[in-house]
């Protein structure tokens, strides 16, 4: 698991309250998540707006964990350039927007 990426946070606060986590599956992007979900019996631990995109994009239910897990920073990292880029100025906003609008869950 990636402790980088938030990977281990999940495992570590279920571990605390007496719960194994037995890993059944790990993938690299979200964009896979709600059609897995939807197909199989597993469960995934994730941030509540990926949650409420999962519950847009499937047949798929969220739930509030029993218990409080540690928030994962997040940065955005872009090269800096000699040339300025107005596509590459906009998305960064874009994504720094998204980010930092607090959760609706």
């Amino acid at each position: 698991m990636d402790a980088a990426i938030g990977h281990v946070q999940a495992v570590e606060v279920l571990a605390s309250h007496g719960m194994d986590a037995d890993i059944g599956l790990r993938i690299s992007h979200f964009a896979a998540l709600p059609r897995l979900l939807e197909s199989s019996e597993l469960v995934a631990i994730i941030p509540s707006t990926v949650a409420d995109w999962c519950v847009r994009a499937a047949d798929v239910r969220s739930f509030t964990l029993p218990c409080d897990v540690p928030r994962v920073e997040i940065a955005l990292y872009t090269h800096d350039r000699r040339v300025p880029s107005g596509a590459v100025d906009w998305l960064r906003e874009v994504i720094v927007g998204v980010l930092a609008t607090p959760s609706a869950g």
